[in-house]
């Protein structure tokens, strides 16, 4: 068994991703700006009505509607299933539902111990229904800086973070049953890689990290030929051809 130490540092990492993608990746990144200089409109104030709805003395007074439009949102990131939630709110109540997910997200944020730690405390025995997508977007919404909103690690549907690092990096991050890793930990390892990775492309800045997270989402769907927003440009075979560069 590896310490966590030696999985660390055989974990994936940004400076790993083959210079001939890079410099498809950036071309790519240079078309996209030009097509959506900006991050998509709504998010910002999303983020900023949340992260007051987080703050000590939010979650302290607010209302159920306040977490009920919070987690039912697609914006910024889809929640994800929330059929268990669901089920929770109609048997419980909102209140008691609202009360568990007060002392949820405040552990989250500001409990004691390391970060990855909380993050996997809180999907094992948290509010039910509140698992690590949408735990997540808490971190997305009180960091943005620091967290991309590409929130599972693996996915059934194939959208998860270890199939955009594949995709558009060409990095194969292990899947989670041959780690013995925490689900925390490989949520802020992967977070971190596709952070540093997609910051990493040269030309010009994104506005912030949401900008770069749609970017990504979209050159994902691109390189696989599904609808994105480069649809609406011309098609250039070399920026396909990423998806062709074996990962690594």
């Amino acid at each position: 068994m590896r310490t966590l130490a030696e999985a660390r540092a055989a974990f994936p990492k940004a400076k790993q991703v083959l210079p001939a993608r890079v410099a498809e990746l950036a071309e790519l990144k240079a078309r996209y700006l030009l097509l959506q200089p900006e991050p998509s409109p709504g998010v910002t104030e999303y983020v900023a009505r949340n992260r007051a709805l987080f703050s000590l003395e939010g979650l302290t007074h607010a209302s159920p509607d306040g977490f009920w439009g919070f987690v039912t949102s697609s914006l910024m990131a889809s929640p994800g299933n929330l059929g268990t939630f669901y089920k929770g709110w109609n048997e419980d109540g909102p209140e008691s539902t609202v009360a568990s997910l007060r002392e949820t997200i405040e552990y989250l944020l500001r409990g004691p111990g390391e970060e990855e730690d909380r993050l996997t405390q809180m999907v094992q025995g948290g509010t039910r229904g509140v698992g690590v997508v949408l735990l997540n977007k808490v971190l997305c919404v009180m960091q943005p800086d620091r967290f991309i909103a590409l929130l599972p690690y693996e996915s059934d549907n194939g959208k998860g973070k270890q199939d955009i690092g594949r995709v558009v990096f060409g990095l194969s991050m292990p899947n989670s049953d041959s780690t013995g890793l925490s689900v925390g930990r490989l949520a802020y390892w992967s977070n971190d890689l596709l952070r540093d990775a997609v910051l990493a492309l040269r030309g010009p800045a994104f506005v912030n990290l949401e900008h770069a997270k749609e970017f990504l989402w979209n050159a994902f769907c691109y390189v696989q030929g599904w609808p994105s927003d480069f649809d609406d440009l011309p098609v250039d075979p070399a920026s396909k051809a990423i998806s062709d560069v074996p990962a690594t």
